[in-house]
């Protein structure tokens, strides 16, 4: 990978040990992909979670605060460990972290949805985006450009800088696959299910995907995150939607492939497949999986209609500090601790928090999404109920899953 005066001169550690540190990491990710060159980015999003990054991580972080290092371009941060404003959740490690992500010039949106805080790009937009599930978001909705970044978006924070491969590249944002969708599709779970679909069935370049109505952005996001988190795809094709998909000649570099058909009765077997639970008794309900947006938190208060959650039910909702502040100013978070519902704001949802707590196969958590009921029987011992909100919110309700 060729750098140019001014890179080199980072690279040699003439603008100071953060900076050296971040161009041998992007250095590296070039040579490893052979990248020709760097390219500036828009923006970076940074995963600063104090599991992975532990105390040399932290440290680490410290000591580019401390240097006087910054971030050059605009920052935001992925879900933490710690719900900042509740003081009973306390975890030192996550709090250095935080100190010296502000230092550095992170806003910290502690969020994997900050797309619900107002924070996304324009088209064509070149950008360093770590959580896998922002970047099918990013490319396939919008048409920016970011690979599914990981510690490199942290080297690119603060070079302003990223590798030129992958997505970056015409040639790789091309479709491999096409898929009709012969089922109308609505709601959350639907678009999960879907997404887990097509992340195995995709076996060459992007999806392309013909669908019978336009998808929410809610669902949108909710399609890409276990597309991601289930395969290696950074990016999916929507006719008509994504903003390089106007036509199939548009998507497709050469002939276009055979479509395979998706239908309910394919939608409704991979819900079952996720769902191990022994009983119908439920005895938590998770939603928010990725964050929560204002709507969804909307939809759940209309669901419950004033209802109450059932006693031997903890209701718990991910989301972050901006959607539950709106959700306070509107009233609607006081409807739903009414009702006994938890929204948690910051902290990584349940099941990919790696909480402490272990549960056994005897406690049944209702989610509507996919990578919830892909981990949390692995992570927090639980079994899973997988279905829709409305069917999460009346377990919720009544205990039981019907």
């Amino acid at each position: 990978m060729k750098l140019d005066p001014s890179q080199q001169e980072i690279l040699d550690g003439k603008r100071g040990e953060a900076m050296q540190i971040a161009m041998r990491m992007l250095v590296a990710v070039g040579d490893a992909t052979d990248a020709d060159r760097l390219i500036p980015i828009s923006s970076a999003h940074v995963v600063l979670d104090s599991f992975p990054l532990g105390e040399p991580g932290t440290a680490l972080l410290e000591k580019f605060a401390a240097s006087g290092a910054r971030f050059v371009v605009p920052t935001t941060v992925n879900s933490i460990a710690v719900d900042r404003n509740d003081p009973s959740d306390i975890d030192d490690l996550q709090s250095r972290i935080n100190v010296a992500a502000r230092a550095l010039g992170a806003t910290m949106t502690c969020s994997c949805n900050p797309f619900s805080q107002g924070i996304t790009a324009m088209y064509g937009d070149t950008l360093a985006w770590s959580e896998s599930a922002t970047a099918p978001y990013l490319n396939g909705v919008i048409g920016a450009r970011t690979n599914r970044e990981g510690v490199s978006s942290l080297a690119s924070a603060l070079t302003g800088l990223t590798p030129r491969y992958g997505m970056h590249l015409d040639e790789m944002r091309k479709g491999g696959c096409l898929f009709d969708i012969e089922t109308d599709l609505s709601g959350i779970a639907d678009f999960n299910l879907l997404g887990s679909i097509i992340a195995r069935m995709t076996d060459k370049g992007l999806p392309v995907l013909r669908l019978r109505s336009r998808p929410s952005p809610s669902e949108l996001f909710a399609f890409g995150s276990p597309l991601a988190y289930l395969s290696h795809l950074p990016m999916f094709h929507l006719l008509g939607i994504t903003p390089e998909a106007k036509s199939l000649d548009a998507v497709f570099s050469g002939a276009v492939p055979k479509a395979m058909q998706v239908t309910r009765s394919m939608i409704d077997a991979e819900a079952a497949q996720f769902s191990n639970a022994p009983t119908d008794a439920i005895h938590m309900v998770s939603l928010g999986q990725p964050h929560a947006t204002f709507d969804e938190v909307c939809e759940i208060e209309a669901l419950l209609g004033g209802r109450k959650i059932a006693s031997s039910v903890r209701f718990m909702v991910s989301t972050n500090q901006s959607v539950k502040g709106l959700a306070a100013a509107s009233g609607v978070l006081a409807s739903l601790e009414r009702s006994g519902i938890e929204l948690i704001a910051d902290r990584m949802c349940f099941g990919c928090d790696l909480g402490p707590v272990k549960y056994s196969s005897d406690v049944t958590v209702a989610t509507d999404s996919v990578k919830l009921a892909y981990n949390a029987p692995g992570t927090r011992g639980v079994s899973v109920r997988l279905g829709t909100t409305k069917q999460c919110v009346e377990a919720g309700i009544t205990g039981h899953w019907v």
